[in-house]
């Protein structure tokens, strides 16, 4: 039997990424990568297993199962 697939959640906002630099809750980190620019970034909360991500307005948010799923 196949587990549940991880809980994904998307929806749209107007503006850039700089606003969930300071907006996320204070267990998230940004997560530096060589695309980061104002339309896109990655926010990553290891203590709950979620993914953050903003793409020139769309954003994602991944709530992993496992340890192993977060890492990858």
């Amino acid at each position: 039997m196949q587990p549940p697939p991880m809980q994904r959640l998307t929806e749209y906002a107007d503006g850039d990424r700089y606003a969930y630099d300071m907006g996320l809750c204070a267990d998230f980190a940004q997560v530096d990568t060589d695309q980061d620019a104002s339309w896109y970034g990655i926010w990553a909360c290891p203590a709950r297993l979620v993914v953050f991500t903003f793409c020139a307005g769309d954003c994602s948010t991944v709530k992993c199962d496992t340890t192993s799923e977060f890492r990858a």
